[in-house]
């Protein structure tokens, strides 16, 4: 279902009621919300397409579990002092640091 130009949440989850969880993965890899924020948070970071798949679940639990404010505070390097984000903060650091290879982390 297409409205605008951008598809409905009513019809994202229709589309992802009759995937695969294997189709429904590569689904949200490319047209989720927490896809296109990642993209642009990493600004001209540059990730290979198998770090990005590795980091992308880690991202997607983060802003579900933090929410947008805190993923748009830590993008512009404020950080997210709040008790309640602080569980998701660090199990989406430590995921990234297990997702990145050393020379990602390098650079």
């Amino acid at each position: 279902m297409r409205v605008r130009g951008r598809y409905s949440p009513r019809g994202t989850k229709k589309v992802s009621n009759i995937l695969s969880p294997e189709e429904k993965f590569e689904y949200e890899l490319r047209r989720s919300d927490a896809s296109m924020m990642l993209r642009v948070g990493l600004g001209d970071f540059e990730l290979t397409e198998q770090e990005f798949r590795r980091i992308f679940p880690a991202m997607q639990r983060f802003i579900a579990e933090a929410g947008k404010p805190s993923y748009f505070a830590m993008i512009r390097g404020q950080g997210d002092s709040r008790e309640e984000t602080l569980a998701a903060r660090q199990e989406l650091l430590g995921s990234l640091k297990a997702a990145l290879t050393k020379s990602a982390l390098r650079n």
